[in-house]
C-alpha cells in the first residue's frame, strides 16, 4: 500500500546514477580505446535520450558505442533500459546479463538482471541475484524488497519475513521495508507482531501513507483494537496509497459494527467506484444498503454482484474446458495419432486462440507431420503469447534450423539460453547452427557447454567433431570422432 509516484517519462534513477558514476571514470570504465571521446559523448547522448525517453535515439547511440568499444558495460546497460521501457523483458535481460558479465559487482546491474528474471518467473535465479546484491551493499532496501516479493510469489511467506527482518537487523530504514513486513506477517498471521512492525516504522516515517495503511489493517485485525484502527486508515486515505479499494472496505466493516452505516456506505461506494468488477465490493454494499432500507439499491448491487460472479464461473468452467481438450490432444499425440490430435487443438483455437499451451502442441504435431511453416506460425504464436517461456524460443529455433534457415535460429536460440543458460540442448543445436555458418570457434564453445552440462549423442559427438577441424584442432577432432563411432556402435 505504498504511495504511487506520479508516471514520470524521465530516466530512472538507478540509470541515472550509473550514468554519472560510470562516466565520471571514463578513463577506465568506458574508455578504454583510442576511441574514448567518442564513447564517452555517444554515452551521454543516449543517456540525455533516456531521459526525454526518446528510446531509438537511445538505441542507436548505445549501439553506435558498442560498434567502437564492445565491452562497455554501461552500453549494454542503457540497451537493458530501452528494452525494459518498451515492455520487452527478455531482450531486456540479455542486455543486462552482458553489462553483469562486463561489471559483475555493479550493485545497479545485479538489481537490474534481478528485476527481469523476476518477471519472466525465473525465481532462482532472480534470488542467487539479489543474495549478491545484499553482499555488496547490505544497506539497500531493494535487495531486502525484491527478494522477499519473489518469495511471496513462491509461496515462501516465513522465508520473506525472514528476510525483511534481517534487513532490520543490518539497519536498514526503509519505510517501504515495514510496510511489506507489516502486511507480511498479518498474511502469517502475526497481527501483532505486525502491528508492531508497522508503529517502529512510523517512528521513523511518521508521515507515510502506506505505513499508515498498515497500521490500521494491522489493528482492525485484532478484535479488541478494531475501533482504534478507522484513524489511520482514514489518515492513510488523505495520501495517495495503492490499494486504496482495501482501506475502504476494512473502514466499511469496522464502521458498521460501531454503529456508523452513513459513513460505511460512502466507504463502500468509494470501493465500488474503485473496483466496479470486484463481486466482493458489490455483495457487501448490497447488504449494508440492504440494512439501510434501501431496497432499490440493494437489488442494484446484488445484481451487479450475480452478474460478476457468473461471469466469473462462466470463465473458470472454460479454463476447466481447456484444460480437458489440452489434454485429449496431448494423449493423442502420445499415441502418434496426430492428424485427430491436430482436429482437437485446431477447434479448441478455433474457439479460444491465443492459448500457448495449446499453439506450441500444434506446433509439435504440425512438425511431425512434416508442416514445417505451419509448425513455425503455431510456435511463433505461443512464444509472443508468453515470452518467458524458455521451450517456445526453443523450438523456434529447432524448426528454423530444419526448415534450412541456420541464420534466423541464431536469435530464438539465444534467447532460449538468456532464459536458462543450462539448456543443454539449446547449446548443442546452437552448435549446430553456428558449425553450419562455419563460426567454429563460437560452435566448440557451445558443444563444450552442452557436454558440460549432461548432453549426449552420436550427433552431438559428430558435430563437435566437425567444428574442431573446422577450428584447425585435429588432435581434438579426432578424439570426437572416436567418441562419436563408439556410440554408433554402441
Amino acid at each position: 500500500m505504498r504511495a504511487k509516484p506520479p508516471r514520470s517519462r524521465s530516466i530512472s534513477s538507478l540509470t541515472l546514477a550509473l550514468l554519472v558514476v560510470w562516466l565520471a571514470a571514463a578513463a577506465s570504465t568506458l574508455c578504454a580505446s583510442t576511441a574514448s571521446e567518442d564513447v564517452a559523448a555517444l554515452m551521454a547522448a543516449g543517456g540525455r535520450a533516456l531521459e526525454i525517453d526518446d528510446l531509438d535515439s537511445a538505441q542507436a547511440r548505445f549501439s553506435e558505442v558498442l560498434a567502437l568499444a564492445p565491452q562497455t558495460a554501461l552500453a549494454w546497460f542503457g540497451l537493458s533500459e530501452v528494452f525494459e521501457r518498451r515492455g520487452d523483458s527478455l531482450e531486456a535481460l540479455r542486455h543486462a546479463r552482458q553489462a553483469e558479465r562486463l561489471a559483475p559487482n555493479e550493485p545497479g546491474v545485479l538489481l537490474a538482471v534481478s528485476r527481469h528474471l523476476s518477471r519472466l518467473g525465473r525465481f532462482e535465479e532472480a534470488l542467487e541475484s539479489l543474495s549478491r546484491l545484499r553482499q555488496l551493499q547490505p544497506q539497500r532496501s531493494e535487495g531486502y524488497l525484491l527478494a522477499a516479493s519473489v518469495l511471496r510469489r513462491s509461496g515462501e511467506v516465513e522465508a520473506a519475513i525472514r528476510l525483511l527482518e534481517s534487513g532490520h537487523e543490518r539497519g536498514v530504514r526503509s519505510p517501504r521495508l515495514s510496510e511489506e513486513l507489516t502486511l507480511l506477517l498479518l498474511t502469517d498471521g502475526e497481527v501483532e507482531r505486525a502491528r508492531r512492525a508497522a508503529a517502529a516504522g512510523l517512528e521513523r516515517f511518521a508521515d507515510d501513507g502506506g505505513l499508515r495503511a498498515a497500521l490500521g489493517l494491522a489493528l482492525a485485525a485484532d478484535p479488541e483494537r478494531r475501533g482504534e484502527a478507522v484513524g489511520w486508515l482514514e489518515a492513510a486515505l488523505e495520501l495517495e496509497i495503492a490499494a486504496p479499494e482495501r482501506i475502504h472496505l476494512e473502514l466499511a466493516a469496522v464502521l458498521l459494527e460501531q454503529g456508523e452505516p452513513a459513513r460505511a456506505l460512502d466507504h463502500l461506494h468509494a470501493a465500488a467506484a474503485i473496483r466496479p468488477d470486484s463481486p466482493e465490493v458489490h455483495y457487501r454494499l448490497a447488504a449494508a444498503l440492504r440494512s439501510r432500507g434501501d431496497l432499490d439499491g440493494a437489488a442494484r448491487a446484488l445484481e451487479r454482484f450475480q452478474e460478476l460472479t457468473r461471469a466469473d464461473q462462466q470463465a473458470a468452467r472454460a479454463e476447466s474446458d481447456i484444460a480437458r481438450r489440452f489434454s485429449e490432444a496431448q494423449s493423442l499425440a502420445n499415441e502418434n495419432r496426430l492428424d485427430e490430435a491436430l482436429e482437437v487443438l485446431e477447434a479448441l483455437l478455433a474457439e479460444r486462440p491465443g492459448q500457448d499451451r495449446a499453439l506450441a502442441l500444434e506446433g509439435k504435431v504440425l512438425l511431425s507431420l512434416g508442416r514445417g511453416e505451419e509448425a513455425l506460425e503455431a510456435v511463433v504464436a505461443a512464444r509472443q503469447a508468453v515470452d518467458g517461456q524458455v521451450e517456445y524460443h526453443y523450438l523456434e529455433g529447432l524448426i528454423l534450423l530444419q526448415l534450412g534457415r541456420p541464420k534466423e535460429a541464431e536469435s530464438p536460440l539465444r534467447r532460449a539460453l538468456t532464459l536458462d543458460s543450462e539448456l543443454a540442448e539449446g547449446h548443442a543445436l546452437l552448435g549446430m547452427m553456428l558449425s553450419s555458418q562455419e563460426r567454429f570457434e563460437e560452435a566448440v564453445e557451445q558443444f563444450e557447454q552442452a557436454l558440460e552440462l549432461g548432453a549426449e549423442g552420436a550427433d552431438l559427438r559428430l558435430g563437435f567433431a566437425e567444428a574442431l577441424r573446422g577450428a584447425g584442432r585435429g588432435e581434438e577432432s579426432e578424439e570426437q570422432m572416436g567418441a562419436y563411432r563408439r556410440l554408433k556402435e554402441g
